[in-house]
């Protein structure tokens, strides 16, 4: 019988991760809400609106300044090149 903790975990994607599967891996939970948190989080270090955060990391929309792709690269521990899908 598979384990109810582990019944809402995504696999890990083959090969390069990216932003957004990064994103999306994030459990989604009420109590914790790691999604919003990471939003938030990039939003402020970013100095972007949520919205703008939250294209990001949902949409795969390149932000187009470098520095916040440095920004983002650090939060997550994703190389720059690996953020957005090709």
């Amino acid at each position: 019988m598979k384990s109810i903790d582990l019944s809402n975990i995504i696999p890990e994607p083959e090969g390069k991760i990216t932003l957004r599967d990064y994103f999306n891996r994030l459990p989604d939970s009420k109590q914790i809400a790691p999604r919003k948190n990471l939003i938030i989080e990039v939003s402020t270090k970013c100095g972007v609106p949520f919205s703008t955060a939250r294209s990001w990391l949902a949409y795969e929309i390149k932000p187009r300044d470098e520095r916040h792709l440095k920004i983002l690269s650090e939060i997550t521990g994703i190389p720059v090149d690996n953020l957005f899908a090709k």
